[in-house]
């Protein structure tokens, strides 16, 4: 079989025939389709067919770049989904912790109120107080003055 040394020194890019009649389409097709076993077996063989060696190890390589990049997406989307997962926590706690504030100072504002309401029925029961203290002075007060004038004219009746 005729090896055509112009497309294997210009690298198979332009689409000449290789060993064997293949073409680097055919090659690079051949390459793309393959299992990484294969591909292992081909970039470490010592056949004559340099092209596809070095194409197979061409490829291993863009298969673990693309592995690698798949890998450090999936990592950062892990780390993204745990840092709003992380965030969306600290926002449901700080409105937990607010709820809860709200809520104590609702119940200090209802028992301030029960404690005003408490203190101004207190005053008011204190100055009803002083009024009836004073009204039963005044009382005592009329009924020792009754008791003067009655001894005083019991006294002068006589």
């Amino acid at each position: 079989m005729p090896v055509n040394v112009r497309a294997k020194l210009s690298g198979g890019n332009s689409g000449g025939t290789f060993v064997r009649g293949k073409t680097a389409m055919d090659v690079d097709e051949e390459i793309a389709e393959s299992d990484d076993r294969i591909l292992h077996v081909w970039a470490a063989g010592s056949s004559s067919d340099y092209q596809k060696r070095g194409r197979a190890i061409c490829e291993l390589e863009q298969r673990r770049r693309a592995w690698e990049e798949g890998q450090a997406q999936i990592r950062r989307d892990f780390e993204s989904e745990m840092f709003n997962a992380g965030q969306k926590a600290e926002v449901n706690r700080k409105r937990f912790e607010e709820a809860q504030l709200n809520k104590q100072i609702a119940a200090s504002r209802e028992l301030a109120s029960e404690q005003t309401e408490a203190a101004r029925s207190a005053a008011a029961a204190a100055s009803r107080t002083v009024w009836a203290t004073w009204a039963a002075v005044f009382a005592a007060l009329l009924s020792a003055v009754g008791t003067v004038i009655q001894a005083w004219a019991a006294l002068h009746s006589h």
